[in-house]
């Protein structure tokens, strides 16, 4: 029989000893080149790019997904900000996107229910009735209600 399987995972383990070393090095020449002291050198080594802090620099960030939250949000124009379900869901801190996705239609219908103007498109009752149920929206806060 063939030692081929725990030879295998020897490899494996001396490969992931390897890799973990490479991530220590890597992390004490970023603590180097960063000026960090000792202490914060231990910490940011130990624990890797995370530190308790939440006003830190060195938290890792998905920049994708708060860009779009971001880009989301500065898109509301003063006066859709006024309407109840646009202060419902933005109170809860989500944006178009995520109430849409909740409501279960496409972000441009969302928005296109409250807008402020004659161009304002009906919403379906259902959901109408769903944003009540949701974030408490009156019907009789949209311009606009549909069948």
């Amino acid at each position: 029989m063939s030692d081929r399987p725990a030879r295998i995972a020897q490899l494996k383990a001396e490969i992931a000893e390897r890799q973990a070393e490479l991530v220590r090095l890597s992390l004490e020449y970023a603590a180097e080149l960063a000026g960090l002291s000792g202490d914060e050198r231990e910490r940011f080594v130990s624990r890797g790019l995370t530190m308790q802090s939440q006003s830190d620099t060195l938290d890792p960030m998905d920049a994708t997904e708060t860009a779009n939250a971001r880009m989301s949000r500065a898109r509301i124009s003063k006066t859709a900000r006024k309407h109840p379900f646009v202060q419902a869901f933005m109170e809860r801190g989500e944006t178009v996107a995520q109430a849409a996705e909740k409501l279960g239609y496409p972000r441009t219908s969302v928005q296109s229910w409250y807008r402020v103007d004659d161009n304002a498109r009906p919403i379906p009752r259902a959901a109408a009735q769903k944003a009540l149920r949701l974030y408490g929206v009156p019907l009789t806060a949209w311009q606009k209600l549909g069948e």
